[in-house]
């Protein structure tokens, strides 16, 4: 059964229910969630004085949400995204939850983050989470991206630029680099994959890696499987790189 209908079907069983969670997420366009499974159970919030019983295929959370908080997507009631960011926030790790802020802030899916934060303060993990939200920044472009800053902050290396411009002698923008050093002319790019395996995306990154080489730009590109297997490597090229200077 598609997603969207499974979780109509479930909020028609239960009354007075609102999809929250990670289901929330979905229905809103959050991006760095786990990819949806055939079995993924539908997360509800539910009255904390109604029925306690636990239908199969959801999850079950108990307490009230403020008429401001809730939203409803063609006629299905739904934490809306500031509760819906904070929720996943408090469950979530902390890269995880970076990304998902990251992505929340590119998007425009919140304004700001004063009533996301508002929203998880007095609840369990609210003390956990209050120094992620210093770590956010809505210029990532992609999860990959957020986690590699994430692991460059905590080696002590952290790039002061994200996103930064790089213009040739007319002033026309060349590129714009995921995390940079412009004084030591070394750009990281996060590689997701997906994206710059396609045929017209490896053209374009060759193209524009080899401009940057022409401008005396030293460029490390980075995958998924380099920040999980080998983080240690990383940190150590950058900081390398960083120490024997442009």
């Amino acid at each position: 059964m598609p997603f969207r209908l499974r979780v109509r079907a479930v909020l028609l069983a239960r009354p007075g229910a609102v999809a929250c969670g990670v289901t929330a997420g979905r229905l809103l366009g959050f991006e760095g969630l786990p990819r949806l499974a055939d079995d993924e159970p539908v997360h509800l919030r539910l009255p904390v004085y109604g029925s306690r019983r636990q239908m199969e295929g959801t999850v079950s959370h108990f307490g009230s949400v403020a008429v401001g908080d809730l939203v409803e997507l063609d006629g299905i009631p739904v934490t809306g995204p500031d509760r819906t960011l904070a929720d996943l926030v408090l469950a979530g790790s902390r890269e995880d939850a970076v990304a998902m802020i990251d992505a929340a802030l590119r998007r425009r899916l919140v304004t700001g983050l004063d009533r996301v934060i508002a929203a998880c303060v007095k609840r369990p993990g609210a003390r956990r989470v209050a120094s992620y939200w210093a770590l956010a920044d809505g210029r990532a472009e992609s999860v990959l991206e957020t986690h590699l800053r994430l692991l460059l902050h905590d080696a002590g290396v952290p790039p002061p630029c994200i996103q930064w411009p790089v213009t040739d002698g007319t002033g026309r923008v060349l590129a714009r680099l995921d995390l940079a050093w412009p004084g030591a002319m070394l750009d990281v790019e996060a590689d997701g994959g997906a994206v710059h395996e396609l045929p017209s995306a490896l053209h374009r990154d060759r193209e524009r890696q080899n401009q940057l080489l022409d401008l005396g730009w030293r460029v490390r590109r980075v995958t998924w499987a380099d920040v999980l297997r080998t983080p240690t490597k990383v940190v150590a090229t950058v900081t390398g790189w960083l120490a024997a200077g442009p």
